[in-house]
């Protein structure tokens, strides 16, 4: 499928994450950092691959795919910061942000969760966080100016009662979400009971595509 597209010849999954806060107490800023995976060449087979993982249930054939092609949008903007922003039908932005949102809800649905909501807003916020961190060279929840995701969210008005984030640098799809499912951390974030809304940004770059996925649960 198109948005099995690789950028560059050479991958290597790289992600990091940080746990949700509680639902009951203020947003704990535990971060979880992992960095690893699978370094040489992408193979064609890079979905028999991610679903090689005993903790990825979900694969291309698993999600709608009829309307995924290579599509990566960057920028865009939300009118309201302060309420949810829906997507149309089933998508979350781009063709490689849906996939990763279809793919995160799949889990979720094997395992008896509840689906999660596209939440535009924290697409539109993710793309910013991703795109800076190509243009600035850096690799961290934290940017430069001392902003972690909660106060990244604070600072355009999205109001929250849990949240978390995962970022991550891989070449395909299929690694970012086997190197999210496949970190403790990460997965607690994609299947955590308490969150219920989500985005993710991605943006391209010369060594693969920058990730930033937030999950929020409303006020």
């Amino acid at each position: 499928m198109g948005w099995r597209a690789v950028v560059g010849a050479v991958g290597v999954v790289v992600v990091m994450g940080c746990a949700a806060g509680s639902a009951d107490q203020p947003v704990m800023r535990r971060y979880v950092e992992v960095e690893g995976g699978l370094g040489g060449a992408v193979a064609d087979g890079d979905w028999e691959w991610a679903k090689s993982s005993r903790h990825v249930r979900c694969g291309e054939a698993d999600i709608r795919g009829d309307d995924l092609g290579a599509n990566v949008v960057e920028g865009g903007d939300v009118a309201n910061w302060s309420s949810v922003v829906a997507e149309r039908g089933d998508r979350c932005g781009d063709d490689y942000e849906t996939a990763l949102f279809r793919l995160a809800n799949c889990e979720r649905r094997e395992r008896g969760l509840s689906e999660l909501t596209c939440d535009m807003r924290l697409v539109a916020l993710g793309r910013q966080h991703s795109a800076d961190m190509r243009d600035r060279d850096f690799f961290s929840h934290v940017n430069p100016r001392g902003q972690g995701p909660f106060e990244r969210m604070e600072a355009v008005g999205i109001a929250y009662r849990a949240a978390a984030e995962n970022i991550g640098l891989a070449p395909t799809v299929a690694h970012a979400h086997r190197g999210w499912m496949d970190s403790a951390g990460h997965r607690q974030n994609v299947l955590h009971e308490g969150l219920t809304h989500y985005g993710v940004g991605v943006v391209a770059s010369e060594q693969g595509y920058f990730k930033t996925a937030l999950f929020i649960a409303l006020p």
